[in-house]
């Protein structure tokens, strides 16, 4: 069984989505060897549960802007491992997506169950990633976005930054940086 330190607990086939800002940091050469590490163990843990990693296309498009060099490596990438799941705007994530529109409309705003005033397009394209989250079943998704977050929180999908993934253990080694006399 998988547990991060925000306590969420996964056993069995896990189901993760990634969110542009996580597949950002995946992505990008100048991430953090920890960051990685977090990123990395997920996916194995993925893989070994026979799960699925999804990614939203919109993620897609969004990540790549941001990852010039590295865009056609990932998509052959993503391509090859049966983990990956690119997961398009469908008929099926629509009608979702219209579902969370309507709540919110019924609450009496078109930006209710929101964290802020992110242009109204910035909150479609959210509610657009929660549902395809929704139609794939995930168990967790991970951003860094708390406009995102909050959005998730109104349709019962859990959330976790990429801060509060699992350390592998190996990642847990530090260097120790020693002066020695000069002689």
């Amino acid at each position: 069984m998988i547990q991060w330190r925000s306590g969420l607990k996964l056993g069995g086939r896990m189901i993760c989505t990634l969110d542009a800002n996580a597949l950002i940091s995946w992505i990008h050469p100048k991430t953090d060897a920890l960051t990685i590490a977090r990123l990395e163990l997920l996916f194995e843990n993925i893989t070994k549960s026979r799960g699925k990693l999804i990614v939203p296309t919109p993620c897609l498009a969004e990540a790549f802007v941001h990852t010039q060099e590295e865009t056609s490596e990932w998509v052959e990438i993503m391509s090859r491992k049966s983990a990956f799941v690119l997961a398009p705007f469908d008929a099926k994530a629509a009608l979702e997506c219209a579902l969370i529109e309507r709540v919110a409309f019924s609450q009496g705003s078109k930006r209710a169950g929101t964290a802020s005033k992110e242009p109204y397009q910035k909150i479609k394209i959210d509610r657009q990633i929660a549902a395809i989250s929704k139609v794939h079943q995930t168990d967790l998704l991970v951003t860094g976005d708390q406009n995102l977050r909050a959005v998730c929180k109104t349709v019962g999908i859990k959330t976790s930054l990429v801060d509060e993934l699992e350390v592998p253990v190996t990642a847990l080694q530090q260097t120790l940086a020693l002066n020695h006399p000069k002689v």
